[in-house]
């Protein structure tokens, strides 16, 4: 298995899946946005609900197949994908996820920036990094860093409250186990 700068992303495909089961009904008194003050209460969301789903794999060349989806206006963003996005992506190394992603983004100034050039962006992007998280998994840890990790290091968000200051009788006891 190829790692790193020998690896190269040799296909992207894109497929459309529809939904054709049954759908409930939407609720007679539910308003979900701002034409229901014009209409009567009725089924406004009939065309947001999503009945398409775009399925995005991305191929490596040596047979590892990421998947990412999209839901935002799915056969449009299939088409991005396909047209714009696959001719810029293959033969790049999947780990310069960074660099394929900018170049995406850029190459779609014009019309992309938001909405479903956004979404199709993402779709490949997903895949990508599906591709990385399915390669370290099949990777054993042992081979890094001399063993498996015991200990992980956890984050937290900044804008949280601190255990430190809401728990103080807490705090002396974690760091004097720490200190142990």
């Amino acid at each position: 298995m190829k790692i790193g700068k020998d690896m190269k992303i040799k296909a992207i495909r894109s497929k459309v899946y529809r939904w054709t089961g049954p759908t409930a009904p939407a609720r007679p008194n539910l308003s979900v946005n701002p034409m229901d003050a014009l209409n009567s209460l009725s089924d406004t969301m009939g065309s947001f609900r999503f009945h398409d789903w775009l399925v995005c794999e991305v191929e490596t060349d040596d047979g590892i197949v990421g998947i990412g989806n999209c839901a935002l206006a799915p056969k449009i963003a299939k088409e991005i994908i396909d047209q714009y996005l696959a001719p810029i992506a293959i033969g790049r190394d999947p780990f310069d996820f960074e660099a394929i992603w900018q170049a995406m983004y850029r190459s779609t100034m014009a019309w992309g920036r938001k909405g479903i050039g956004m979404a199709a962006i993402s779709a490949v992007d997903i895949a990508i990094w599906d591709i990385m998280a399915r390669l370290s998994a099949s990777l054993s840890s042992s081979c890094w860093e001399g063993g498996p990790r015991r200990t992980f290091r956890s984050m937290r968000p900044s804008f949280t409250v601190s255990p430190w200051t809401v728990w103080p009788k807490r705090r002396k006891a974690i760091s004097t186990r720490a200190s142990k």
